[in-house]
């Protein structure tokens, strides 16, 4: 869904496919209107889309890596970072945290996940108590 986010930057024209036509679609062509999942430049357009919204929040994209983005400086520090359509999100505090979930889906349709304890083969623990975070591979290790 989330690609349906993305404005097509020009005319693209599809087939219904065969094995879902019926006798009201059979040979007629559609000029989408929205970027589909499987279009070539799908996740170009989706990430160009986040990237203006993010800016208009107030985010700056980093320099050495474009998939994170950062707003704040020290107490108020949050980042974000972007694989495809997950979005983890980590703040200074819980409410800058909570804006920036607010801010986001107020444009796009987001489903919270809560904490993470894994994303993109990191495991993820964070002691409360301890004020430390742990970012270790080992799943990911003993998979490959």
């Amino acid at each position: 869904m989330v690609f349906l986010n993305g404005k097509i930057d020009k005319d693209i024209h599809v087939r219904i496919p065969p094995t879902l036509e019926t006798e009201e679609t059979k040979g007629k062509c559609y000029r989408l209107m929205k970027a589909l999942y499987g279009l070539k430049q799908a996740g170009c357009l989706w990430h160009v889309a986040l990237n203006m919204q993010l800016q208009a929040f107030g985010f700056r994209q980093c320099q050495a890596e474009p998939c994170v983005y950062t707003r704040g400086s020290k107490d108020t520090m949050v980042l974000l970072t972007v694989y495809v359509d997950d979005l983890p999100i980590i703040g200074a505090t819980t409410p800058r945290v909570q804006l920036v979930q607010q801010q986001l889906s107020s444009m796009f349709s987001i489903t919270d996940q809560g904490n993470i304890s894994h994303n993109i083969g990191l495991n993820v623990h964070y002691d409360h108590e301890a004020h430390t975070l742990s970012i270790d591979q080992s799943r990911y290790m003993s998979w490959a």
